[in-house]
């Protein structure tokens, strides 16, 4: 999961959430940085310096960023991927399709 581009703070991305701080970080660490990455010892915090200063709507963005992420503790378990649109939790093609069809009508 990708820190600075995945919606990994209560649904939302931080482009949305604070986007004065996101325009300050470069590309190349918003499409690298992992989520442990970026909590493993507030490394997230280096990259909003290394992508230049913030004005005063920057630091407000920063407030709430901070506000989310200061409780963010970790599993030391590796990530597992469940598939919404079946009850097990697994992919499976019958599924997607059945998804695709939902509620199209049938002559």
């Amino acid at each position: 999961m990708l820190f600075w581009s995945d919606r990994c703070l209560h649904g939302c991305s931080i482009e949305a959430l604070a986007p004065a701080v996101f325009a300050c970080i470069a590309p190349r660490i918003r499409k690298t940085r992992t989520m442990a990455e970026a909590l493993n010892n507030e490394v997230w915090l280096q990259d909003i310096r290394n992508g230049g200063g913030l004005s005063w709507h920057g630091i407000r963005g920063f407030l709430r960023l901070w506000d989310c992420i200061r409780n963010i503790s970790l599993a030391d378990q590796e990530d597992r991927h469940i598939w919404q649109l079946d009850d097990s939790g697994c992919y499976s093609s019958k599924s997607a399709y059945k998804a695709y069809f939902n509620g199209s009508i049938i002559f």
